[in-house]
């Protein structure tokens, strides 16, 4: 059943949702990581300063999950640059939608019934009208405005 609507799901729907989870949930964790890596090589100053910012672990100290990287404050820079790589690398780059039993209109376009339409999350991410420089690896626009620097806040 759906759960939207409470109706049964077709062959397509059941096709739909499990193409969803294999795709999406495959390897996002560490293909998210695999580009945090790579910009932390581009970008050896911000390495450095996401280094210097981490607590020394032992090997036995708990492991920190992700509600903590979010919200305790010595945490805040990887957090920022987890951000900055999901801005500029999202796992999943495009949401795509199909139109219903109905054409519609959308932004002045028609739209026939059952058409698919997408947008690219990469491309929004990288546009220059609403990030300024926006192919630059740049954590600290995540960061409160006192600790900011130059960067620009997001949009």
């Amino acid at each position: 059943m759906r759960p939207d609507s409470g109706y049964k799901m077709t062959a397509r729907d059941i096709v739909d949702q499990m193409s969803e989870v294999l795709l999406a949930g495959s390897e996002t964790t560490s293909g998210t990581i695999a580009c945090l890596w790579l910009e932390l090589c581009r970008h050896p100053t911000v390495k450095n300063k996401l280094l210097e910012s981490l607590p020394p672990l032992l090997p036995n100290a708990p492991i920190i999950d992700s509600k903590e990287i979010r919200n305790n404050p010595t945490f805040e820079y990887l957090n920022a640059c987890i951000k900055e790589v999901l801005r500029l690398h999202p796992i999943a780059s495009e949401m795509g939608r199909r139109t219903g039993n109905k054409g519609i209109t959308l932004m002045g376009h028609y739209l026939p019934p059952h058409t698919v339409v997408s947008a690219s999350y990469r491309d929004l991410h990288r546009n220059p009208e609403y990030w300024p420089q926006p192919l630059r690896f740049w954590p600290e626009r995540w960061l409160p405005s006192e600790k900011r620097g130059n960067a620009p806040e997001p949009e």
